[in-house]
């Protein structure tokens, strides 16, 4: 049986999302989790992400924390589920912190026919130099890579990925590979097609806590109707560094 990994505490909304603004925020400091876990270190995990994978962030939220991936330099995408309702900032080593000031969550439940995405605005820019593409566009049989924050309960801001993982099922809004990799804290984290900046899914749900033949780790896809729908919400957040890529015509 599916379950979170992030506790959720907003119902499912619909494709068109949820537009709000952030409640004022809490000290720094208090929005790591320390009691996290990592993704498995199996066959095909690699470390230096910052390198490999600039985009990636760690999104910080009361309590706990999750992962994320910079869609330009002053929008964040991470899983719905990850929003609690009161503030989110990000942060990885070398960039400090920036707060997110407005968002658009489209669900954030792990079943299949509901979206598990957010977007939130940087009140500040982060330039990493890489631009990631929405690929809206995926096969089972592709291979992914997964990318997430938890480098065994050590919280560094440095993320860990793990590639070569096989898409099995593909649902309405949902995808799973032929292997779990993600732990608690992973939630969020980008899904890109191995070797490449195309972005298909974010970190959704995991069954099962070993890197098994057989259990799986689900992910919600960027389905044409949900990257073009990111894509419009962060234009309409005005500015500079709100332009989402989408890869079209795969």
């Amino acid at each position: 049986m599916f379950y979170r990994i992030v506790t959720t505490l907003l119902l499912a909304s619909g494709l068109y999302g949820c537009a709000g603004e952030v409640d004022d925020n809490p000290a720094a400091g208090e929005n790591l989790d320390s009691n996290q876990e990592r993704i498995y270190r199996g066959p095909d995990f690699f470390g230096d992400i910052e390198h490999v994978y600039p985009e990636f962030v760690t999104v910080n939220i009361p309590g706990a924390a999750c992962s994320g991936v910079l869609l330009d330099s002053q929008v964040v995408l991470t899983a719905g589920h990850c929003w609690t309702g009161s503030s989110m900032s990000v942060t990885r080593d070398g960039i400090g912190t920036h707060w997110v000031d407005r968002y658009v969550i489209w669900g954030n439940n792990p079943s299949d026919g509901v979206n598990d995405v957010f977007i939130g605005h940087l009140s500040s820019p982060i330039f990493v130099g890489v631009q990631p593409e929405l690929e809206p566009t995926i096969w089972v049989g592709d291979t992914v890579t997964y990318v997430g924050r938890i480098d065994s309960n050590n919280i560094t801001n440095h993320g860990n990925g793990i590639r070569h993982r096989t898409v099995s099922w593909i649902g309405s809004t949902k995808a799973q590979s032929d292997y779990s990799v993600l732990q608690h804290g992973d939630s969020g984290g980008p899904v890109y097609l191995d070797y490449s900046h195309r972005l298909i899914g974010v970190n959704a749900y995991i069954a099962g806590d070993n890197e098994t033949p057989g259990s799986i780790d689900g992910f919600t896809r960027l389905w044409p109707g949900l990257a073009q729908a990111i894509h419009d919400s962060a234009r309409d957040f005005g500015g500079p560094g709100t332009n989402v890529l989408i890869h079209w015509g795969r």
